[in-house]
């Protein structure tokens, strides 16, 4: 199954908006690779990232993306990269 990796920028949003939008996505088995923050940085300002999770096709994780964000309420932004495969010698 082909990974991906998605970020995700809301627009305006606080630290609890983005600690429910990665909740919504935790549900859909997705990870998060945000780094932690020193104290007093401002997430809004950053994009989330994230991995996919159970969902395999391109339109499914649009999919998942789009409703996580839009239960936080705010206008979103969104890119989707799909990670390169690792073939594996055997060496």
């Amino acid at each position: 199954m082909p990974a991906y990796t998605i970020s995700i920028k809301l627009e305006a949003a606080s630290n609890t908006d983005y600690e429910k939008l990665s909740k919504e996505l935790e549900k859909k088995s997705f990870q998060s690779l945000q780094m932690p923050l020193p104290r007093g940085v401002d997430t809004g300002l950053l994009p989330f990232i994230c991995k996919s999770g159970n969902v395999s096709s391109l339109m499914d994780i649009s999919c998942v993306v789009s409703k996580a964000a839009a239960h936080t309420g705010k206008k979103f932004v969104f890119t989707i990269i799909k990670d390169k495969m690792k073939i594996d010698a055997g060496y």
